[in-house]
């Protein structure tokens, strides 16, 4: 793994801090902000179901419903799909673990899965492959993770570790958050899982 990003622990799972202090409206409005959503707009098939795999708040399926688009969405977060249930009325959400979805094999057209497979401590491979199964032949899947860029490289994860190590001393508890990935990395994670990788794109500083 390229660098393994640890927190102190709060009491709410590093996989669910991006929705925990936030409203469904907020996360919603963020779509239109998207530097990728031309990618989800063009790549995403209209005419097959789409599920986005760790969906939180339910921002993607809300927005791309909108949009015309077939979009499902699982959690493993119940709380966080009640939130969007009672912001959005009748959307086709279900509690169900990324790694064990709920649907028979190729039976969907596209996957949307952002920052969810860094979260597994055994590595994205097992998601990754669960998120294959279920995808039909020639169907589409965007997958999220943070990059770990040439900035990060150079500078910051040296100072993350130096921080860490304070915190240790000080006696307080780290648990582990998520991995962060090189491009190729992330690309060697996908073919392992049976994807064929089309492109990449970064969206980060």
């Amino acid at each position: 793994m390229s660098f393994t990003y640890y927190t102190v622990d709060t009491g709410i799972e590093a996989s669910q801090i991006f929705w925990s202090h936030d409203s469904v409206e907020d996360h919603v409005g963020l779509c239109d902000y998207e530097t990728t959503l031309d990618v989800f707009l063009r790549s995403l098939p209209r005419d097959a179901p789409i599920l986005d795999a760790g969906c939180g708040l339910a921002r993607w399926v809300i927005y791309l419903r909108e949009k015309g688009f077939r979009v499902l969405g699982v959690d493993t977060a119940h709380s966080a799909l009640k939130l969007a249930a009672a912001h959005s009325q009748q959307l086709p959400l279900c509690t169900a673990d990324t790694t064990r979805l709920p649907f028979r094999d190729a039976s969907l057209g596209g996957i949307i899965s952002l920052g969810v497979v860094e979260h597994f401590i055994d590595g994205p491979v097992p998601a990754l492959r669960e998120l294959r199964r279920v995808l039909r032949p020639g169907g589409t899947a965007l997958v999220a993770v943070p990059y770990n860029n040439p900035f990060r490289r150079a500078l910051i994860n040296h100072l993350r570790r130096f921080r860490d190590g304070q915190k240790r001393r000080r006696g307080l508890k780290l648990d582990f958050a998520e991995y962060r990935f090189s491009a190729r990395e992330l690309a060697d994670f996908l073919e392992q899982a049976g994807f064929d990788v089309q492109s990449l794109h970064a969206e980060d500083f």
